[in-house]
Order: C-alpha cells, then sequence, then structure tokens
C-alpha cells in the first residue's frame, strides 16, 4: 500500500493523548484510522492510548449532546482490525484499572509502545 510521499508502508501508528470529549482530537484520529482501514486495505492499523486518552475505551459512555460516541468510533475500528493498546500506567494513575475496556482494546506498556513505534511505517501523534 502507498501512503504519503510513495513510500510502502505497512502499518500506521497513531497515538492519543486526548481525552474522549475534551477535544477534536479523538474523532480525528479514529476518522484517520478509519479511513486508512478503509482505503488502503493491508495496512496494520495500531492506536496506543495515553494519558486521558484512555478514557475513549471505557465501555458504556455516554457522551455530551452533539458530540459523536467516541467509544462507539473505537469499537467500529477494532472490528475493522486495528490494534488498540493503552498505557497501563496512565489508567492506573486515572483509577480506571477494573473499569471495563471495549473489547478488544488491551491493556499495554512501555514495551509494547516501543516496539509498535519501531514496526511502523509511520507514527501520528495527536
Amino acid at each position: 500500500m502507498i501512503i504519503g510521499r510513495g513510500k510502502p508502508v505497512s502499518s500506521v501508528l497513531i497515538t492519543l493523548q486526548e481525552g474522549p470529549y475534551g477535544s477534536e482530537m479523538p474523532f480525528t484520529a479514529l476518522k484517520l484510522a478509519g479511513t486508512i482501514l478503509e482505503e488502503h486495505p493491508g495496512t496494520a492499523v495500531r492506536l496506543f492510548l495515553v494519558s486521558d486518552a484512555v478514557g475513549c475505551a471505557i465501555e458504556q459512555q455516554t457522551p455530551p449532546e452533539g458530540w459523536p460516541n467516541i467509544g462507539e468510533m473505537l469499537r467500529e475500528v477494532i472490528g475493522r482490525g486495528a490494534e488498540v493498546k493503552l498505557c497501563v500506567t496512565c489508567i492506573k494513575a486515572r483509577g480506571l484499572a477494573y473499569v471495563p475496556l471495549i473489547a478488544g482494546a488491551e491493556v499495554g506498556n512501555m514495551s509494547d509502545f516501543a516496539r509498535w513505534t519501531v514496526e511502523s511505517g509511520k507514527v501520528i501523534s495527536l
């Protein structure tokens, strides 16, 4: 698959730092992930959620009126093949260690983040 400057890309890592409903970054990241999955089949899409973005993977979200449901968007990209990991330190720091996560979202660590970064053809941070 070709993305960007004509270089073949086999995987894209999107890192996300913003919480689900404080800015448009999670929406943008998930729209980008979905578009890559749709328009560039064969490209692996990975999302690593850090800081407040770990809240994007909490099950049974009720977004503010007029906002898209970030949890549903995340569930959709997972269903289409995206891999999603959440920073374990960030989860613990926010008291979310025992909160149910969206199916397919996994707890990860810096070793996972480092491996995904090194393995990825492109890394995008939002």
